[in-house]
């Protein structure tokens, strides 16, 4: 009887020991889990403001480009009238007499 009360208290020890082990291993977890969900947040945010950039880069790169186009466009009326038409920006301005 004696033996079988010495297994009884092995037992015990040892599903204990499991019972922790276990608990420690589900805490671990977890804790894994709050932090990969903190940084997937993190991530999350440093991405919508890229996104946020990159849409306000897009918008003043159409602005550049509009801008490039009605100044290559007023270039080429500049050049047409000087060598087509053979016009001149006059030197001499003077007042025109009322």
């Amino acid at each position: 009887m004696g033996n079988r009360k010495f297994q009884s208290e092995t037992n015990i020890f040892e599903g204990g020991f499991w019972f922790l082990f276990l608990l420690g291993l589900n805490v671990a977890s977890a804790l894994a889990l709050v932090f990969s969900t903190h940084e997937l947040r993190q991530i999350h945010q440093s991405l919508d403001l890229a996104q946020r950039d990159e849409t306000v880069e897009l918008a003043r790169h159409s602005r550049l480009l509009l801008e490039k186009s009605t100044l290559a466009g007023l270039n080429e009326v500049e050049s047409i009238a000087l060598s087509e038409l053979g016009m001149e920006f006059p030197n001499n301005l003077e007042k025109a007499s009322q």
